[in-house]
């Protein structure tokens, strides 16, 4: 596996980031589970990720600083909200601040692949540049 296929969940609850990883790492990627914002920032500052599925509740720091300290860290990473109490209200100002994606617990294996294998595919269009781009330009 390259850095560029590893996966953080960050979750206080360990049978859900059990859980979460055994998923993951079924549909070949690897995996590092944590229980904290402070280990989810350790972890970063010695690996690449390309995703993060983020627990709305941590008992060390709030979802939305820990989301802007993911990003200042890792521009590029994909971040997936996970939470147990699904409201409109959160879903949409958590995308709204840079979030790709929204889970609700439990959350559904096949749901959680496809989410994340579609993000993990547009992300890549994204970064792959249109070989017939400087024809169309001409």
């Amino acid at each position: 596996m390259s850095a560029l296929e590893r996966i953080m969940v960050i979750d206080d609850d360990e049978s859900i980031r059990r859980v979460l990883s055994m998923i993951l790492k079924a549909s070949g990627y690897a995996v590092d589970a944590v229980g904290s914002g402070e280990e989810a920032l350790s972890r970063l500052a010695t690996n690449s990720y390309r995703l993060a599925i983020v627990d709305v509740r941590l008992p060390d720091i709030e979802c939305t600083k820990l989301l802007t300290l993911l990003y200042e860290k890792s521009h590029e990473m994909l971040k997936i909200i996970l939470t147990g109490f699904p409201l409109a209200e959160d879903a949409l100002r958590t995308i709204t601040q840079g979030v790709e994606g929204y889970l609700a617990k439990p959350v559904d294996a096949q749901k959680l692949i496809n989410t994340v294998n579609q993000l993990l595919q547009k992300q890549g269009r994204e970064r792959t540049p249109d070989p017939y781009a400087a024809e169309l330009q001409a």
